[in-house]
């Protein structure tokens, strides 16, 4: 079947340990080609003649690919758009200043390589628990760019499957808002989300088999909540080079168990890595089974670590600095171990008696 990029449409509905690996380009879509507007959007009555059941609205220039194949999408996109079924970017996507892009539940949306979707308006994905959004390469073994959110954009995310992606989500530090629930991350190539951004906020993450950080922020404001992180090939589940930070109810699981005849060698290497300066509310997790269940420097006053529970570990902190006498570290569950000495803080010391609960994802 014909499959044709399209120039104009008029649519109908409408969007550490180590650094991050891969990040991919500028979420405020530097360097990314601009063209005609695309959707993929086969509803109403047939406009042009071009043999799908049902038509598609909106005078198409070079006519309508559609069908069991998919729309083939690229360039810069305006006003109100959604896409249904299968979708086939073939090249760097723009969601424009004011525009906005509705991705439908259901929706199989296949990128070529190292292709991405920048978000200068919004992007609205509305899976749902029965009927996911699945976002994957064209060519499963080759990665995709992920969703770029950059200046002055919005993306709301719920109910879907990243797979094979560089950065899932990457929230620029000029971008408005990045919400997002139930997604999954699978077989990342860089980080599953990086933030910088002023209102970041997720819920009800899956994380598992990266090559990078499950989380990396550096800067701006983060919330991360309810959500489960597994192997990361070395890197760290979640890594706060800078930012105020809340993390509550989750659980990183590597697969390190000190009482196994063979433990090998963790494939988290930090369960927690917080650094720097800003506000860190961190309780009712589970760091289980990594090289570090903590590393740590800096730190505010304001700062609470607290209630979390801290086990089968290899070494229970690594820390890089000092750590703010003001910021609260007790009442932490240390795996039966003793509690840690950190560098300038002796709140750490007031550890819990026994294994703290409730804790993980509610």
């Amino acid at each position: 079947m014909r499959k044709t990029t399209l120039l104009a449409i008029t649519a109908i509905g409408l969007f550490g340990c180590m650094p991050p690996l891969k990040d991919g380009p500028p979420a405020d879509g530097t360097g990314a080609p601009t063209g005609g507007n695309t959707t993929g959007g086969n509803t109403g009555g047939n406009t042009g003649g071009n043999g799908n059941t049902g038509g598609n609205t909106g005078g198409n220039t070079g006519g309508n690919t559609g069908g069991t194949m998919g729309m083939d999408v690229s360039g810069t996109l305006t006003g109100a758009q959604s896409w249904t079924g299968m979708i086939n970017v073939t090249g760097a996507v723009i969601v424009d200043t004011g525009a906005t892009l509705t991705i439908d539940a259901g929706a199989l949306v296949q990128f070529a390589a190292s292709t991405s979707i920048t978000v200068k308006g919004t992007i609205t994905v509305s899976g749902t628990a029965a009927s996911a959004v699945t976002l994957q390469p064209t060519q499963m073994g080759s990665a995709w760019g992920g969703i770029l959110v950059g200046q002055g954009g919005t993306a709301n995310v719920s109910y879907a499957t990243f797979d094979s992606v560089n950065v899932a989500i990457s929230c620029g530090a000029t971008s408005t808002q990045c919400h997002g629930d139930h997604i999954t991350v699978k077989s990342y190539a860089g980080s599953a989300i990086t933030s910088s951004g002023p209102d970041a906020v997720f819920s009800y993450l899956t994380v598992m088999g990266g090559s990078g950080d499950g989380v990396a922020q550096s800067g701006g404001k983060l919330t991360v909540t309810d959500s489960v992180f597994n192997s990361s090939s070395g890197a760290d589940s979640i890594n706060v080079s800078s930012g105020d930070l809340t993390f509550q109810y989750n659980k990183v699981l590597g697969n390190y168990n000190p009482q196994a005849a063979n433990a090998g060698t963790p494939d988290i290497h930090c369960a927690s890595h917080l650094t720097g300066t800003g506000t860190f509310l961190v309780d009712h997790n589970d760091f289980d089974g990594s090289s570090y269940g903590f590393m740590v420097s800096g730190l505010s006053a304001t700062s609470k670590v607290t209630m979390n529970n801290y086990q089968n570990n290899m070494a229970l902190v690594s820390v890089l600095g000092a750590v703010d006498p003001g910021a609260d570290l007790s009442n932490n569950w240390w795996g039966g171990q003793n509690p840690p000495t950190i560098q300038g803080n002796t709140t750490v010391a007031n550890a819990a008696p026994a294994m703290i609960t409730p804790t993980g994802p509610r």
